[in-house]
């Protein structure tokens, strides 16, 4: 190694010499490194959002025990849906919807299984 800088006349002449000795693929595993800890950190960031971190209390969030919430379309099946995750987390519903009788029914499912207020409201 002292032969090599030895050999440098100037600072510029080692400067090109290292580069073309360590140029192109110096800067290629530099970059394949970034590149790698990019996706790592993406990974982490996903795995920490749908797989450790806690769960957000949306009762808490958005108002307490009591909060009304208004559903619409809720005899459709993700309005179905929407209607028994929120009544499960404790919410009282306002079920929007056209058809009345499923409402009905959909009402006193929630509010036997559940111990929520539920209102119908037919709206088309």
């Amino acid at each position: 190694w002292s032969e090599f800088i030895g050999g440098c006349k100037d600072l510029w002449t080692f400067i090109s010499i290292l580069h073309g000795e360590l140029g192109f693929s110096f800067w290629m595993i530099l970059l394949g490194m970034m590149c790698f800890a990019f996706v790592f950190l993406e990974v982490l960031d996903f795995i920490w959002v749908y797989f450790i971190r806690p769960s957000t209390n949306i009762l808490k969030r958005y108002g307490g025990k009591g909060t009304w919430v208004a559903i619409t379309g809720a005899t459709s099946p993700f309005g179905v849906e929407y209607a028994k995750v929120l009544a499960e987390k404790g919410f009282n519903l306002i079920l929007i919807a056209k058809n009345t009788s499923e409402l009905s029914n959909l009402s006193s499912e929630i509010m036997g299984k559940y111990q929520v207020q539920a209102e119908v409201v037919q709206f088309d």
